[in-house]
């Protein structure tokens, strides 16, 4: 997937193998542990979940092993990705996660990030898991409007002086 041109988290790669019935989760996780250990691939650590990353070497036995591929397998995989470049991109720039923070608690954190920049950040407390479930599961669709919302809201009127 690096046609894509993104990088993509363990969890983002797993559920592109899953949904294009590409491989098992079995697999998917026996083939990324031997290439973490032959040093194909690392992981990187970041908010959104653990980015994995090509090395040098990695690139250089794909690169090699890529003309084996069928063709139709490698359509496939391209066409995926220029189909799905804006959705796999936003997924990495607009983060959102809760936790339970005590009885009747709950932490929603949603953040909007630029590569490594966070532009937004905020963390909402809310009275039940549900409302933090719904916060989550809408940040997605709805995080550029309210990224929006703060700018017009915050910077209305005049400079200061």
């Amino acid at each position: 997937l690096q046609v894509s041109g993104l990088k993509l988290t363990e969890t983002d790669l797993l559920h592109i193998a899953l949904d294009n019935g590409w491989m098992n989760y079995f697999d998917f996780a026996r083939v990324t542990a031997e290439l973490k250990d032959a040093g194909m691939v690392e992981t990187e650590k970041r908010p959104q979940g653990d980015l994995l990353v090509l090395t040098a070497q990695g690139r250089e036995i794909l690169d090699h092993f890529a003309e084996r591929l069928p063709p139709s397998l490698r359509r496939n995989i391209e066409e995926y990705a220029q189909g799905h470049k804006v959705d796999i991109h936003r997924a990495g720039q607009h983060i959102a996660s809760y936790q339970k923070k005590g009885e009747g608690d709950y932490l929603a954190s949603l953040e909007i990030l630029d590569k490594e920049e966070i532009l937004l950040s905020v963390q909402i407390a809310l009275p039940t898991e549900a409302m933090a479930k719904t916060f989550v599961n809408r940040w997605q669709e709805r995080s550029q409007d309210v990224f929006a919302a703060v700018l017009r809201l915050l910077g209305e009127g005049k400079e200061p002086t």
